[in-house]
């Protein structure tokens, strides 16, 4: 998070920051770009999946190589290269059904593009209708948005081999073939250490937790935790949660989530006492509950990540516990500006949630059973990340996900169009519209860097592969050997650095389409061009239909709290009395807080590096956002109830509850909208009190005894993260 200064103390603003005003905003912006360009996330480096993909990709090429059907062996070869991306990147246990979408998507892209090829126009609209469901893919995450860009690949790069409808057919086929061979092997489970797709990007995010709480105020490290954060989210998307690993998996991320929470909020609180002399003692206390914290996140990390057997890990616990100590002995009759109590809670808090994370990851590792506090809704539809739902949400101009879609697919319109229907002296053209589709990203930042990378990669990929060329021209064995080998660090680093990434597949691309057609040195420049052209075409139909988003951010997120209040209450309502119940209306109010929770976050993430002269209060955002989030999942867990009659008897003992939390929520949206500091926040401990009495009553059913827990279970959960929110657009300064 970026440090308040002064001038940023003289107008409240919870999100954002003026911080750069008089000074030329597109340069920090571009050294940001260059940043991203640049790093190298090692945590998610996949050096040990990506052997299992390389080997799907190896196996049909060296056969076609033996047999002396190469052209065979190149198209099942792709189809499993496609493939190869999707199968690290998804949950064991929905691997299963989501490489078997992927299977059809690429192989029917590949029969279209393949059918069409020589039709220019339905090139052009068939590049615009795959640009646009490819593009609507990024509302669903992470590995829904790799499925839908090698789909578009896929029909852009076999236009390039257009024929009849039968060898069509016959070459969707062979990609087909690849493509189930390469799901076949991601079935399979590997008995390497590291493999597991949920443990690895588990130990990785709590990696990147324990280098965010030495560092907290360090951006890049803040940045690496959401990136971590996504994927795990995005891993555990589609899991039924029934298996024990996929409870553990569920339980670790909520722990993680929690800890991230209460880190954002202490790291408040220790800025501020830092601005003042007689605080300085409680800040240098609170950093050393970061250091301890930031050793048992990586000890925890160590227990998931793959380890030596002999090598054995020192338990550290009194490291936190003595952190505490010191924290509880700081005078509490001083002036501050928060209540003194808080960041010993906060920290007590963190405390706890380390030791049940450590006692997961434990018993994670050593296959034992452990007392997983875990609720979630019996229907997968009510489920936070449900594809299909969060999907329906979307398609509307109002979300910033359907835009991306449509700017995508007419962007890739034109420059099929380009190279299609205006006779320029280009050759392999289809490389403009390859490169538009992998440089236009929904954000600004993004765009750029890969824009700037995407070119790197294509100059540095022609001189590799002319080189490479030229060597194993006499000796096609050396050839299938170098093709191996860039697939290989092409699938290692494929979250680690996209620059490396962009090079690697540039590499392969060109020696695969040597063993089918000729590759003479001078197309070199040609792709070069071909690249530029492409480039140019992404960066001019962002700044010509621009989303720049810092401005959007309060009210977006503003947005997000209204539905989500306005759902919650429709649920807390049907609970008070079931006769009310009203599904369409709630539906309604659902897919209203799908859409928000889409838009804020995806308007975020395009703020972080957009080159105006502002920051962002990063403490401010990923927290309410991620205590939106919670008190969504109760409202799903409750709704879930409902629809499975668990709550059957009027309940008006949360009438009181409701209206309260009604009065909070809308007050936050009230603050967030008029840049101020939200009003005190009541009490709930009056009715609280009432619904414990409640669920005590004596002679209830063993039913309505679970479904009374159930109730005040989830309503603690959802005051605890109304506090969050509270402190988190609190002035305390």
């Amino acid at each position: 998070m970026q440090r308040i200064t002064k001038r940023d103390k003289n107008e409240y603003k919870p999100f954002i920051y003026q911080t750069r005003t008089g000074q030329s905003a597109w340069a920090p912006a571009m050294k940001e770009a260059g940043k991203r360009i640049l790093s190298f996330n090692r945590s998610q480096i996949m050096a040990l999946p990506a052997i299992r993909s390389v080997f799907g990709f190896a196996v049909p090429l060296v056969l076609g190589f033996v047999t002396h059907q190469i052209p065979i062996g190149v198209a099942i070869a792709a189809g499993a290269s496609l493939l190869g991306t999707i199968g690290m990147t998804s949950a064991s246990r929905v691997r299963k059904r989501i490489l078997i979408y992927a299977c059809i998507g690429f192989s029917f892209s590949a029969f279209v593009g393949s059918f069409i090829g020589n039709s220019p126009i339905l090139c052009v609209l068939a590049a615009g209708i795959w640009g646009i469901g490819g593009g609507l893919m990024v509302a669903l995450g992470q590995v829904a948005q790799l499925v839908g860009l090698e789909c578009t690949l896929s029909m852009l790069l076999f236009t390039r081999f257009a024929t009849d409808p039968l060898h069509a057919f016959l070459q969707a086929l062979l990609t087909l073939i690849g493509a189930f061979w390469q799901t076949l092997l991601a079935l399979i489970p590997l008995p390497l250490p590291g493999t597991q797709t949920e443990r690895s990007s588990m130990a990785a995010l709590y990696r990147d937790l324990a280098d965010y709480a030495a560092k907290p105020a360090d951006e890049v490290l803040g940045r690496n935790v959401r990136e971590s954060l996504l994927k795990v989210q995005n891993v555990l998307a589609e899991s039924k949660l029934k298996s024990r690993k996929e409870k553990l998996s569920a339980a670790l991320l909520e722990a993680g989530e929690r800890i991230r929470l209460c880190l954002l909020q202490l790291d408040q609180i220790q800025q501020l006492y830092r601005e003042r002399n007689e605080t300085r003692k409680q800040a240098d206390a609170i950093k050393q509950v970061f250091q301890a914290s930031s050793i048992m996140l990586g000890q925890i990390a160590h227990i998931l990540e793959p380890q030596s057997p002999w090598l054995r890990l020192v338990p550290q616990h009194y490291i936190i516990k003595q952190a505490l100590t010191r924290l509880r002995k700081q005078p509490s009759q001083i002036e501050t500006v928060v209540d003194v109590q808080q960041p010993l809670n906060l920290a007590e808090s963190i405390r706890d949630q380390l030791h049940y994370a450590r006692k997961l990851a434990r018993a994670w590792r050593s296959g034992q059973t452990a007392s997983i506090k875990l609720i979630t809704p019996e229907q997968p539809y009510l489920r936070l990340r449900d594809p299909l739902s969060t999907l329906k949400a979307n398609l509307s101009f109002r979300s910033t996900a359907f835009r991306h879609a449509i700017r995508l697919g007419v962007t890739l319109a034109l420059a099929t169009a380009l190279y299609r229907l205006i006779p320029l002296p280009l050759q392999r053209g289809y490389w403009i519209p390859l490169t538009t589709l992998l440089v236009l990203k929904p954000d600004w930042s993004t765009t750029l860097s890969r824009g700037f990378a995407r070119a790197l990669g294509t100059i540095l990929g022609a001189v590799i592969t002319t080189f490479v060329i030229a060597v194993t021209d006499p000796h096609p064995i050396l050839h299938v050997i170098f093709l191996i080998l860039f697939a290989y660090v092409a699938y290692a680093l494929l979250y680690a650095n996209y620059s490396s990434f962009s090079l690697m597949v540039t590499v392969m691309t060109v020696l695969m389409l040597a063993f089918v057609t000729p590759q003479p040195l001078d197309l070199a420049l040609f792709r070069a061009l071909d690249t530029a052209i492409g480039g140019t075409l992404a960066m001019l139909a962002y700044f010509i239909w621009p989303t720049w988003e810092y401005r959007q951010i309060p009210d977006n997120i503003a947005d997000r709290l209204s539905c989500l209040n306005a759902y919650l209450i429709a649920v807390l309502k049907a609970i008070e009395n079931p006769d009310a119940y009203n599904e369409v209306n709630l539906q309604k109010a659902q897919t209203e807080t799908r859409l928000s929770r889409s838009n804020a976050e995806t308007s975020v993430q395009r703020a972080r590096n957009e080159p105006f002269p502002h920051t962002l209060n990063s403490a401010a955002i990923d927290g309410t956002l991620q205590a939106a989030d919670n008190i969504a999942g109760s409202a799903l867990i409750l709704e879930g109830a409902l629809l499975n009659k668990r709550f059957v008897q009027v309940c008006e003992e949360l009438e009181p509850f409701r209206q309260r939390v009604d009065t909070a929520l809308q007050e936050f949206v009230h603050a967030i909208k008029e840049q101020r500091s939200p009003a005190p926040l009541p009490s709930f401990k009056e009715e609280l009190d009432t619904l414990e009495r409640w669920r005590k009553v004596r002679h209830l059913t063993e039913e309505e005894r679970a479904a009374r827990y159930l109730l005040v279970t989830e309503i603690k959960h959802i005051i605890d993260n109304i506090s969050i929110i509270h402190n988190l657009l609190s002035k305390r300064s």
